[in-house]
């Protein structure tokens, strides 16, 4: 029987494979929350002032122009230490941005009725280089993701990962 780190590394495993690309972000911080926890981690470097002036005229994800624009921030997990760590931040688009946020994907897919969903599940099949028929792809994504967000919670009983600068 596998270990909880070992089921997560398999879920990671498995989410890499669905989406090598673009994949929901399974990080116990919310995207509408990383800036203010790298602000509190680097304190007094100015760090969200700087941020904010950035801007990128594509989106490293998926190439595309980028009118609306989202600060993504991918996190190492430590779980062991029960702790995260910012790994990489960048300004993604933000059709991009509405797949890595996983609570508001799952919201937007369960509970709204929106036309919109085409647009996203189109999105994430051609930036991760699926077709159509593999459209399925998509919501085994979402499920993976999701398991894997609760295995972090579970593995931590239930106490919050502490960020921690790097």
């Amino acid at each position: 029987m596998a270990t909880n780190l070992e089921g997560l590394q398999q879920l990671n495993d498995a989410l890499t494979t669905l989406a090598p690309k673009l994949a929901p972000n399974c990080s116990t911080v919310l995207p509408e929350d990383a800036l203010e926890v790298l602000d509190r981690l680097y304190e007094g470097e100015g760090l969200k002032a700087k941020l904010k002036n950035y801007q990128e005229a594509f989106c490293p994800l998926c190439g595309g122009e980028m009118a609306a624009q989202t600060w993504d921030v991918d996190w190492e997990a430590e779980i062991t230490k029960r702790r995260i760590k910012p790994r990489k931040c960048r300004l993604i688009c933000k059709v991009c941005a509405e797949i890595r946020d996983l609570r508001g994907l799952i919201n937007k897919f369960c509970f709204e009725k929106d036309k919109e969903h085409s647009s996203t599940l189109q999105h994430f099949l051609q930036v991760n280089g699926h077709d159509v028929a593999d459209s399925h792809c998509f919501q085994d994504a979402v499920s993976v993701a999701y398991a894997s967000s609760v295995l972090r919670k579970a593995t931590n009983g239930g106490n919050a990962v502490q960020p921690q600068a790097t």
